[in-house]
């Protein structure tokens, strides 16, 4: 079905258009994790993604570029691609309508790539774009590894680290414990990741004293690991979770009980035997399952009525 066909039929079910939006961002990061881009495809990709961006309603659009690994990932294929591959301005479009609509900082970005390619000043926008999240690490990541890909070191890329450490120890500073730009990033999490990064461009730079004063602080996070990775939204989803567990546990031993209540067995005796006491033919089903040569004339009747069975059901 074409892309107009899919919107015309859907254009009124969010939940459709919200899947189909992640399934073509997912397919755009997919094809990015291949030997060989089928550019093709990718362009298919990019047509169908602008002609929703201008379609869809805002919340769709808000919805499917809410901060998660999904997204991120997404981001990171867009940026690989703008660097290496010839749809740079489709690449461009798309991420300024999606900044546009949804005010997202880390899709801003690409005006301050798009400057450095071009050789303009991009500094101004940097520290704009940054100052819309001051605990977030991610545009100063995202802008080092465009930097870094260059190859070319002028002190920047460090300055960029440093401001991302600062984040992190502001983050800490504040005891901001849980951020909106991701999810499950601890305060410790963060300072792993620019540590990581400081460290390797010291290597890469013969920073020696650099290296080894990161060194030192880098012990002084690890001692202090259990304290900085605190986070009551991890905490809050564990214990969800082993409320989960322990529902299902539950859930467990009550269906032991009831495969070994005499209830149970008896409502397995009455499913067997096809007995059904709602109609009206429950004297003949129960007569079916008795051996009638065995029932006296004046026994008790087995279908239960009290009466002899001479005068019930013979």
């Amino acid at each position: 079905m074409s892309t107009y066909a899919l919107w015309k039929k859907y254009k009124n079910d969010d939940d459709f258009l919200n899947e189909h939006l992640l399934h073509i961002m997912t397919g755009i990061t997919e094809e990015c994790e291949k030997d060989d881009l089928d550019y093709k495809k990718l362009k298919n990709y990019f047509e169908e993604l602008k002609f929703y961006l201008e379609k869809a309603p805002d919340k769709v659009i808000k919805e499917i570029t809410e901060y998660n690994m999904e997204l991120l990932s997404f981001i990171n294929a867009l940026i690989w691609l703008f660097q290496s591959s010839e749809y740079v301005d489709e690449i461009y479009e798309i991420t300024k309508k999606i900044a546009k609509r949804t005010n997202n900082e880390l899709f801003e970005l690409f005006d301050v790539f798009k400057k450095i390619e071009n050789g303009g000043e991009w500094k101004n926008h940097y520290h704009k774009i940054v100052s819309k999240n001051k605990y977030c690490i991610l545009p100063h990541i995202f802008i080092f590894d465009f930097l870094d890909y260059e190859g070319k070191y002028d002190k920047t890329e460090e300055e960029i680290l440093v401001n991302a450490l600062n984040v992190v120890k502001l983050r800490e500073e504040d005891k901001q414990w849980d951020v909106d730009c991701y999810t499950g990033n601890a305060v410790y999490d963060d300072y792993t990741t620019v540590i990581d990064f400081l460290e390797n461009l010291y290597i890469e730079t013969n920073q020696k004293q650099k290296e080894k004063e990161l060194g030192e602080f880098r012990k002084e996070i690890n001692f202090r690991e259990k304290e900085l990775s605190y986070s009551p939204r991890s905490e809050k989803m564990e214990k969800k979770l082993e409320n989960m567990r322990s529902e299902t546990d539950d859930m467990q031993r009550v269906d032991k009980l009831l495969d070994d209540s005499p209830m149970k067995k008896y409502y397995d005796f009455l499913k067997k035997t096809k007995i059904n006491f709602a109609t009206e033919k429950k004297t003949e089903d129960i007569i079916n399952i008795v051996n009638r040569e065995r029932v006296g004339r004046n026994e008790p009747c087995p279908c239960g009525s009290g009466k002899k069975y001479k005068k019930c059901c013979l």
